[in-house]
Parts: C-alpha cells; structure tokens; sequence
C-alpha cells in the first residue's frame, strides 16, 4: 500500500513534465502516439545498455534470457526502431538507444529518489517541524536546535513565538507540532480539550 501511495504521490507531481499515466495498475510513460513505456521495461533496458549482453543483463536482473530479448525487441517494435545493434557478442546501442539510455536513468533516477524520499519522511527522517515557543522559554533551546539539526540535517523546522494559552490552542488544532511553554494552568485545558 505504501509502494501504491509513493507512485500515486510521483506521479501527480511528475505527471506533466514527462507525460506519465495510469493505466491499470502500472505507471507507463507515453511516448508518443499510441507507444507505452512501463518502469520495469526501462529498468530492463538501463540494464541491457550497461551490460551490453543481454545474457548478462538477464543475470543483473535476476531473470532468464528469452523474456528479456522478448522484452527488448517489444520495445524495439513498439517504438519502430532499433535501441541496439548486434556485434558479436556484445550489443551497441544506436542513437535511439542512446537516448532512451539518457531519458530512462533520470526517470528511474527520479523514481527512485521520489521513493526514498517518501520512505524518509515516513520514518521522520525528513520535514518540517512546526515549533512553538514563548518568550520566557528554555534558555537552551538555540543549542538543542542546533544539535537536532545535526542529527537530522533533512529536517528544517519552523519557530513561532507566541503566548503560552495561544500556543496550546495552536497544538491542539495541530497547526504545531511541539510547544515549549511555562506551565501554569495549561495541563488542564490541554487534557480537558484532546
């Protein structure tokens, strides 16, 4: 569900920029015309291309040879052009192959990097923290800040001042996350509200 979640979220925010659908329950990229292009057929083609045996690529990919050539001249005849030449036993990508090269790292690259970045913020790992203080809060707080910075550098946070009562308030209605505040009679009206 997660994984599900993760592609939904990549691909409204990359939708436009490189023509991608949903079809089913695969994110395919167009092409162009009625050409369709899955993740998985361009992860398989970023390995033919660095592998330049298809024997070898399969191998990469922890598969058997024949769906990969299978997969391979897919492309080719859906796209109508060669993505490799032959040579013996090496394959040499031509100019299309060349580009589809170039274009499937950045989009597997940005696949890649959309699912870490989410798995990230899932784990609190990267974000933003919404920080309530008051004027009369913890002296050392400027240091702790700083040394929560350098433990979760992928973590900004925000800090507003505000009166105690207000900063509770904010806390319930969760427009915070934490609030430093002096404590006077706020534990009743927080526990009394939740």
């Amino acid at each position: 569900m997660l994984i599900l979640y993760q592609l939904y979220i990549w691909y409204h925010i990359y939708q436009d920029r490189y023509n991608i659908n949903y079809i089913g329950n695969v994110y395919v990229f167009h092409m162009g015309g009625d050409l369709y292009m899955n993740i998985r057929q361009l992860r398989y083609f970023i390995a033919i291309a660095e592998e330049r045996q298809i024997t070898a690529a399969a191998r990469k990919l922890h598969m058997t040879q024949p769906p990969l050539s299978q997969q391979l001249s897919s492309m080719e005849e859906e796209l109508g052009v060669e993505l490799v030449i032959r040579s013996g036993k090496f394959l040499e990508l031509t100019d299309a192959g060349r580009a589809l090269y170039k274009n499937a790292l950045k989009i597997v690259g940005l696949i890649d990097e959309s699912n870490m970045e989410i798995k990230e913020i899932g784990k609190g790992m990267r974000g933003r923290l919404e920080i309530g203080i008051n004027t009369l809060s913890y002296h050392r707080l400027p240091s702790l800040l700083r040394a929560f910075q350098r433990k979760y550098p992928n973590i900004s946070y925000k800090v507003q001042q505000n009166e105690s009562g207000q900063l509770c308030k904010l806390l319930k209605d969760r427009s915070i996350e934490l609030a430093i505040v002096r404590l006077v009679n706020y534990v009743s009206y927080l526990r009394t509200d939740l």
